[in-house]
């Protein structure tokens, strides 16, 4: 294995640590990936698998790449089942990742990094993943590794009580990590282990994520892209780590979500009665529900939605988009509508049944607080609401709403927005929201009154450049 990387090796290799967060499953027996022009990924594993573990190799292969800082272009990996105790062929690339098994799959030693020029942080997370290679077991539900000076904390939550030759394979990982690390950078590492039962959570810690498995909530049916569809009545509890959440959440996930919020920037007209989107692989789907015929002029706002979006995230991300126009008269209910919902329109009753989800992701705060008014706004936006606005600054948000005339009721209703926006951010210390009208007319709003950040503005409502 080697202890020299170049910037685009390392690139793909921590790109691996951070897609694969939340999606790692039993039956992955080892994944290792080519390094150099066109990485490409290869996953082994045991036995058939199940729709939703396909998906999660895939999203594994789609967020691996969406950080890349360099023209990095990963057209396609291929999953190959060994059932076990096959031995694993001697497998192309850098193995990243490999599964606690009698007979070790993965490298069993590493070299000392070295590399003066790699940054510690690097250092540290190649020495991780490294490190956890054949060590993996189902019970590990998250690995978090802190860094104080010299000294190391690595934080491990398992799934209940664990026998001891798991306690040893985790003094393992500590071991291995503290062999690959200079002791002039790393010289001494602490071990600590500590049962948390799923479904139980607890707020994240501070440190790098350097693992995390799967998991579900057994006790919810769910499709896998159904997390802000309809609920259905009675059935409360839902999916912890679906591959739709995750698909939100992640930072990819999340750049995903806002760049429809920006590409939906002065197209969103009144007859516009729900979006949703879902992906395959690195294709994209657009749904847009509307209420009755629509004019060529928002036909136009759909295509220019669809044309434009995702790109303002990397280039490898969004291969292709596709949109479909689905009419559904109001106040006729829409059902199962496929992937995530992006936008609802408000309307009595509301089209989407939403139960808020704090956003205590490994996001910035700054894209959790545009995730989380993309939430907000779901059942909340009228025909008169000509922009929403955010003025953030350090944990504090001021939200206006700029309306051409608005009704007791409608005020009721952003309030709520603004109390379902809250509810997301539990570092948010302090949220004012302020209601400006300016009626509709043929000027445009004036530069000056744009806050920093806009989230939304609906079709009429040009902005200056």
């Amino acid at each position: 294995m080697k202890n020299i990387f170049s910037k685009r090796d390392l690139e793909i290799l921590l790109g691996f640590q951070s897609g694969s967060s939340g999606y790692i499953f039993p039956r992955l027996r080892l994944a290792s990936i080519t390094l150099g022009e066109n990485p490409q990924t290869f996953f082994y594993v045991d036995g058939d698998l199940s729709e939703d573990d396909q998906e999660s190799l895939s999203l594994i292969d789609l967020y691996a790449g969406t950080g890349f800082t360099m023209n990095i272009d990963q057209e396609w990996f291929e999953i190959v089942r060994v059932d076990h105790p096959n031995p694993i062929p001697d497998c192309p690339g850098e193995c990243v990742y490999a599964r606690k098994e009698p007979r070790p799959e993965g490298p069993t030693e590493h070299p000392v990094l070295d590399d003066v020029s790699m940054r510690k942080d690097r250092k540290i997370r190649i020495a991780m993943q490294r490190a956890m290679i054949n060590r993996i077991f189902p019970q590990i539900r998250e690995i978090i590794v802190s860094c104080d000076n010299l000294a190391a904390h690595i934080y491990v939550r398992v799934d209940g009580e664990i026998a001891q030759e798991d306690r040893a394979t985790l003094e393992g990982i500590r071991k291995s990590f503290l062999e690959q690390l200079p002791r002039t950078e790393i010289a001494d590492c602490i071990l600590t282990v500590k049962r948390l039962d799923f479904p139980q959570k607890e707020r994240e810690m501070e440190g790098m994520l350097v693992y995390y498995r799967k998991e579900y909530d057994v006790y919810a049916p769910f499709h896998p892209y159904d997390v802000y569809g309809s609920i259905t009545p009675g059935v409360q509890s839902r999916l912890l780590q679906t591959t739709a959440e995750k698909f939100l959440f992640h930072k990819s996930g999340g750049a995903f979500v806002v760049s429809f919020q920006r590409r939906a920037w002065g197209a969103i007209f009144p007859q516009l009665r729900l979006v949703s989107m879902q992906h395959k692989g690195f294709c994209f789907e657009l749904y847009f529900y509307v209420d009755g015929e629509l004019s060529e002029s928002d036909k136009k706002s759909v295509e220019e939605i669809r044309s434009s979006f995702g790109e303002d995230l990397y280039h490898r991300v969004v291969k292709a988009t596709s949109a479909e126009i689905i009419r559904i008269d109001s106040p006729k209910p829409i059902h199962n509508y496929p992937g995530v919902c992006l936008f609802a329109r408000k309307e009595n009753p509301p089209l989407v049944s939403i139960k808020n989800v704090v956003l205590d992701a490994d996001i910035d705060f700054y894209h959790k607080v545009l995730l989380a008014m993309q939430w907000a706004m779901i059942n909340h936006i009228f025909p008169r609401i000509r922009a929403v606005q955010l003025d953030i600054e350090a944990h504090s948000v001021i939200i206006r709403v700029v309306v051409s005339e608005i009704s007791e009721e409608e005020q009721k209703s952003l309030e709520e927005m603004k109390l379902s926006f809250v509810e997301q951010l539990p570092e948010l210390q302090s949220c004012i929201l302020r209601i400006l009208q300016k009626p509709f007319s043929k000027e445009p709003l004036d530069r000056i009154d744009w806050f920093p950040e806009t989230v939304y503005y609906s079709k009429g409502s040009r902005l200056t450049s």
